[in-house]
């Protein structure tokens, strides 16, 4: 996420001041819990935006938008623009216009809504300071595990529409289903949403990755998440990634694009799977018994390959092991892309040496 080093780096971004104008936000009541070399400016651009709830609040929507005109104007025409400051308070949202060096920026602080995720309780905070993988529960049954060096940082009771936690390292979350209230998690640039089910979070120096081990998990970029949620109809335009077991999300932090793909290790996900010893079966059959057995789709072209027969008695080996000696016996190859196995070929004819 940003660096937040000035005052304006807080000013520009619409959910810090939602939150410093009054309006308890858990992201940045975490953030600063985590925070606290940065006390002293969001101190600073908290008491900026205070004074703006303090000018005379009889300003027509006029005459704002003709100064924010005026403003917008004036730094496209300079290419050197002292810092000026546009306090005004307008019914229930604010604006704000800094003109910086080489352009303007609007800030708007926007109404709250039963959207916006709040939160009224105490945080607490757990940190594995040991060489142990550390377990325990949040007060509506989540177990979270956290490898160490890892930090969660959470409310002692859920008491808002959104259970929220903020996580610093990698944590493992097996969520209590509740569909009133979403579980959010806040890993550096990215927020993960769940309704109940497994799943790692990790983050690093470069990326974050949410790998799913059951149940259905989105991912969303932080920043498109915190304006989606800081507007009416929050959360409809919302874009991100949604994960099915043995599925992952990679957010690389440079490019801040999510990417989706396949777990490294998947796991078998039915409750009875079949033994996968086959003989002399359509491989598409046998395509299709892996998806059961994996909760991952496979494509192929049913057409040319229904007429493959396999024989095959696999033990120990993984998906992707089984794959490889498939395509081997059938002379074809396969490769994952967006969650998904993509298997291509021309028949029958087995791979030559």
């Amino acid at each position: 996420m940003p660096s937040y080093n000035e005052i304006e780096d807080f000013l520009q971004d619409p959910s810090f001041v939602e939150w410093a104008s009054g309006n308890e936000d858990f992201f940045w009541s975490s953030w600063i819990a985590a925070h606290p070399e940065k006390q002293e400016l969001v101190r600073q651009a908290r008491q900026l935006l205070i004074a703006v709830q303090d000018q005379e609040p009889d300003i027509r929507d006029e005459e704002i938008n003709r100064e924010v005109r005026r403003f917008i104007e004036l730094a496209r025409e300079r290419k050197t623009v002292r810092r000026r400051k546009l306090l005004i308070r307008w019914g229930a949202a604010a604006a704000l216009v800094l003109l910086l060096l080489g352009g303007a920026v609007v800030l708007y602080r926007f109404p709250a809504s039963e959207t916006t995720p709040l939160a009224g309780a105490k945080l607490e905070e757990k940190i594995n300071d040991s060489d142990r993988d550390l377990t325990f529960s949040l007060s509506d049954g989540t177990r979270v595990t956290l490898r160490k060096k890892s930090r969660l940082v959470y409310p002692t009771q859920f008491n808002t529409s959104f259970r929220e936690v903020t996580l610093e390292g990698d944590g493992f979350f097996d969520v209590a289903p509740n569909r009133e209230k979403p579980f959010l998690i806040y890993a550096d640039e990215t927020v993960v949403r769940v309704i109940g089910t497994r799943f790692w979070v990790e983050t690093r120096e470069t990326d974050v990755r949410v790998s799913v081990r059951s149940g259905k998990v989105s991912v969303f970029d932080a920043k498109e998440f915190k304006r989606e949620y800081t507007r009416e109809g929050a959360g409809r335009d919302l874009k991100g990634v949604v994960l099915l077991p043995n599925q992952q999300a990679t957010f690389t932090l440079e490019t801040r694009q999510l990417q989706k793909g396949i777990v490294e290790h998947p796991e078998v996900i039915a409750t009875n799977p079949d033994e996968l010893t086959v003989e002399d079966r359509p491989v598409t059959e046998v395509f299709r018994q892996l998806e059961k057995m994996y909760g991952i789709n496979i494509e192929f072209d049913e057409k040319r390959l229904k007429g493959c027969p396999v024989t095959v008695a696999f033990t120990t080996e993984g998906l992707f092991e089984k794959l490889q000696l498939i395509c081997e016996i059938i002379g074809a190859r396969y490769e994952t892309v967006d969650g998904q196995v993509i298997v291509s070929g021309n028949g029958c004819q087995p791979a030559h040496e």
